[in-house]
């Protein structure tokens, strides 16, 4: 610590963490899928940064994480999307002999006032009906629709929605 100081690179590696910050918090009070950009974008500019001399061992260190940590934040907020969703349609079906919706589209308004959004392009979630059940999702971090595929097992690497599935 010492060293950076007298050499002059943490006030340099400071400055990158506090830009940074200043940009993901300037950018928070956005919708998810913008508020998604823009930290990938801040973290793709810090990125470029941290590569380029003088090095920035703190920054190096923290600032790489931010990004993951934001795109498991919008799978979160997806996942729980999907949830209040799923409900919706159990609340449906209760209300029409057993029968789920065609579309979610069915829900609104008397069991829900809007189709929440995917917090990935900002789009309504998705559904689809299964034989037994159904799937409501969200495209996920890749931003492709995989028609509802449900994450696949440790080690397989083939992409993936954000699901909630009810099997009956």
């Amino acid at each position: 610590m010492l060293t950076l100081r007298l050499t002059g690179l943490q006030p340099l590696d400071r400055r990158l963490y506090l830009e940074t910050f200043e940009h993901l918090l300037t950018n928070a009070p956005l919708d998810s899928p913008e508020k998604l950009l823009a930290v990938e974008t801040a973290m793709t500019n810090t990125a470029s940064r941290l590569r380029h001399f003088p090095p920035k061992i703190y920054s190096g260190m923290f600032l790489p994480a931010l990004k993951h940590a934001a795109q498991k934040l919008c799978q979160l907020e997806a996942l729980r999307n999907a949830a209040l969703t799923a409900l919706a349609v159990e609340r449906y079906r209760l209300l029409h002999a057993g029968q789920t919706p065609e579309t979610l589209t069915e829900l609104v308004p008397d069991v829900l006032p809007e189709i929440p959004r995917d917090p990935f392009d900002g789009q309504p979630l998705r559904y689809r009906r299964l034989e037994q059940g159904y799937v409501v999702y969200s495209i996920g971090p890749d931003r492709i629709d995989q028609g509802g595929r449900e994450k696949p097992r440790k080690g397989d690497k083939s992409q993936f929605d954000v699901t909630f599935t009810v099997r009956r």
